[in-house]
């Protein structure tokens, strides 16, 4: 009698784990299907990032950098197969993420370290086409937003929808400098809005973002620092992002041997990388679940 006792209970407590690894699975599946179905904000397709690396190099100098910038993008952009280029600081998903305290006009000083704070992101123009990132009004940067024209930022809907919440964000005005007197801050005029972009986690709800040219950017046009001796190309394609990686390598050595190009990588993967913990835990648990089952 006891024998078939400690039977039912076992028969018991196996159905009960089964039914409990079903449950797991099916939230798992969900879950997994969820973060899938997350829009990153921009189109990862056919889409290409590559660091280029001035450090070390001639074209570090200041007096050099700009022009081996653009010398690089032109180059990439002639290769067959390219259908538009341009460069970020640090791509979404797959770089650093840097944080900087601003100030609004208009607005009381904030209290030490209660800054507003944003990703700091130094773009070319054709940044947004080449990514796929929606523009929601204004307009974009471009070349003439240069050291010699006024300073313009642009942000994205976070940002916009956090800051001026029920107001036109376009004409308002910020500062870098909120730390410094009035009289000597400089001013960057906001002239577009962007969608919101996935920013360096996959499942992170949006921060507020802003995107400064880099052709007004004194920190990566000027300053010796390592940290702004390099830039992350972005290059969408007609075909597989792959199949150009050596013809983008070959074309910035043919400029200068000395810089490196690393970190190549499709935005389709660094999509698949974010994703590929839970993947490996659906994985496990239907193994699980099927050994259970056998």
């Amino acid at each position: 009698m006891a024998h078939h006792r400690l039977r039912s209970a076992l028969v018991s407590s196996e159905f009960a784990l089964a039914f409990l690894l079903m449950i797991g699975a099916g939230l798992m599946v969900r879950t997994f299907l969820a973060l899938r179905a997350v829009d990153p904000g921009f189109r990862p397709h056919h889409l290409l990032s590559a660091v280029v690396s001035l450090a070390g190099s001639e074209e570090a100098q200041p007096q050099k950098r700009f022009a081996f910038y653009e010398q690089v993008l032109q180059r990439v952009a002639a290769l067959p197969g390219v259908e538009s280029v341009s460069a970020i600081n640090h791509v979404p998903l797959a770089g650093d993420t840097w944080g900087f305290p601003f100030a609004i006009e208009g607005r009381p000083p904030s209290r030490p370290g209660e800054s507003p704070n944003a990703v700091y992101r130094v773009v070319f123009p054709g940044y947004f086409r080449t990514m796929g990132i929606s523009l929601l009004r204004g307009r974009d940067i471009s070349e003439g937003d240069s050291m010699k024209a006024p300073g313009v930022v642009m942000v994205n809907d976070h940002l916009a929808r956090r800051y001026w919440p029920g107001e036109d964000p376009i004409g308002k005005r910020i500062t870098l400098d909120d730390d410094s007197p009035e009289k000597e801050r400089t001013w960057l005029t906001v002239i577009g809005v962007t969608q919101d972009a996935k920013q360096d986690e996959w499942t992170s709800a949006p921060r507020p973002e802003m995107y400064l040219p880099l052709l007004q950017s004194r920190f990566y046009l000027q300053e010796p620092s390592g940290h702004f001796e390099y830039i992350t190309l972005v290059v969408r394609t007609t075909g597989e992002p792959t199949a150009i990686a050596n013809d983008i390598k070959s074309s910035i050595a043919a400029l200068d041997k000395n810089v490196p190009v690393s970190e190549i990588e499709t935005m389709d993967q660094a999509v698949e990388d974010l994703t590929a913990q839970p993947r490996f835990e659906l994985w496990l648990l239907a193994s699980t679940y099927l050994h259970k089952s056998e």
